[in-house]
């Protein structure tokens, strides 16, 4: 799966081992047990990103990393629970007799950007959701 840089919501973000190394490096405070082994505590929580289009370096956490996949997934399946919406309750009728089309910004609409025919869209069930959809 694709991380997507969220400070300019256009790159991916690339693990980045050698910035990582460095950032390790200069905050380095190890401590070993009697045995010589790394104290997990003392270790760095965190790896270093990098964004393909804007080179912004970021720090994030596994719980960083965890977060954004969760919430590429959810909207991918909520994403696709509005096209099968669209597509289940579509009629014939709705581009053969509207002649306007009106955006909700609710879903992609019939055209991909948020716009659907008048007819569906005073009959439409996703644009009378608020705080986000919820579909059986």
């Amino acid at each position: 799966m694709i991380l997507i840089c969220p400070e300019c919501n256009k790159g991916q973000l690339f693990f980045d081992y050698h910035n990582t190394y460095e950032d390790y490096f200069k905050t380095s405070n190890y401590i070993t047990d009697s045995k010589g082994e790394l104290l997990e505590e003392t270790i760095q929580l965190y790896l270093v990103y990098l964004c393909e289009k804007c080179r912004k370096k970021l720090r994030l956490t596994f719980e960083d990393v965890e977060k954004m996949f969760r919430k590429k997934i959810a909207q991918d399946v909520s994403r696709v629970k509005n096209l099968m919406y669209i597509k289940e309750n579509r009629e014939l009728e709705d581009l053969r007799s509207s002649s306007v089309m009106i955006f909700c910004g609710e879903c992609e609409g019939f055209d991909g950007k948020g716009n659907c025919p008048d007819r569906f869209f005073n009959r439409c069930a996703l644009r009378t959701k608020s705080h986000g959809i919820q579909l059986p």
